[in-house]
């Protein structure tokens, strides 16, 4: 039997991808559950986590939201599947129930399309915005109720993590994978003025030469720093003497990793970022990271300011894409 959790996100958003990216991986979402959420965790067989690539949403959401799913099994005789909606905005989601009932919907829709029987749904929110969020009940969203109308509401609830309530220590606490403390560290700062990111740049990435000792931690760096430089105002430049300061190595192999990345013109893990600052590299390997911005859609201000090529330029790069 099986339980399965539903990640819902905004795939055009950096966020969203960055975030995609870290929970896609079976090892890291064990840690995950056991840390984030153990009243949750103690009831699954953690070693039975399997990805599951079925789709639960929309086809008119497609272009905007995508689902992870993992199936699990749950004690000895349930199957449950768990919707983890991840919301990376700023702002609190105003109506959370709505939008998780909905995903919720498309799992027992198509539960009953595949002759199965209904399987139960524990939604998770992932949030990792600036403000406070305040869980309240489903019913407190209606004006005037009383118990006879509660009788009509769906009556459900969901696990809340949000980032805001953990602390730099409590992240290195709870967490064992390298990749998920660095991930979770970076997402609980990356709304951070750049002088506090600055700050926390030895917290953040303390664990940078761990990762550098494997093939995929490399390219979980790759994805991280590609995620730094997309979310935040820093360059290059900036990072680099801040690194220095602290008498942090890390400011090379910043430098010397979005080097190499520009240089092949490609972006790793996240469908091609943006990597922010003046950068020296090749005049080929820009051009080929301009036509990758161009084919994403970029706009022309955003394109000249990663790569300090004039309008002209990009305009030029334009019609050879076309």
């Amino acid at each position: 039997m099986r339980f399965k959790i539903n990640f819902m996100e905004k795939i055009t958003n950096i966020h969203d991808k960055y975030f995609r990216e870290l929970f896609s991986k079976r090892e890291v979402m064990q840690d995950f559950l056991t840390g984030a959420l153990p009243n949750v965790a103690k009831h699954l067989y953690l070693n039975t986590l399997e990805l599951d690539e079925t789709t639960y949403i929309d086809e008119n959401l497609q272009n905007t939201y995508s689902d992870l799913v993992y199936s699990c099994q749950y004690g000895a005789n349930y199957e449950l599947n768990i919707a983890l909606l991840f919301e990376h905005k700023s702002y609190v989601p105003q109506h959370p129930y709505l939008q998780l009932l909905g995903y919720m919907l498309k799992i027992w829709e198509t539960n009953v399309k595949q002759g199965k029987k209904l399987i139960p749904v524990i939604p998770i929110l992932f949030y990792h915005g600036k403000k406070e969020f305040e869980k309240k009940p489903f019913d407190s969203y209606f004006e005037k109720m009383d118990d006879f109308l509660r009788n009509y509401l769906p009556n459900f609830d969901f696990e809340l993590v949000n980032t805001n309530t953990l602390s730099d220590e409590q992240i290195k606490t709870l967490f064992n994978q390298v990749a998920l403390r660095t991930g979770m560290l970076l997402m609980n700062h990356i709304f951070d003025s750049s002088e506090e990111l600055l700050k926390k740049l030895f917290v953040i990435f303390a664990d940078f030469k761990k990762l550098q000792e494997s093939e995929m931690g490399k390219r979980f760096l790759n994805t991280t720093m590609i995620y730094f430089f997309s979310g935040t105002k820093l360059n290059i430049e900036t990072v680099k003497k801040a690194a220095e300061e602290l008498n942090f190595e890390l400011g090379e192999v910043f430098e010397s990793t979005a080097y190499q990345l520009i240089k092949e013109g490609e972006v790793t893990g996240m469908q091609k970022g943006k990597i922010e600052g003046k950068i020296e590299g090749k005049l080929e390997g820009m051009r080929e990271m301009v036509l990758e911005m161009i084919k994403n859609g970029f706009q022309n201000e955003i394109i000249q300011k990663c790569s300090q090529f004039s309008l002209e330029e990009i305009n030029k790069l334009r019609e050879s894409v076309i």
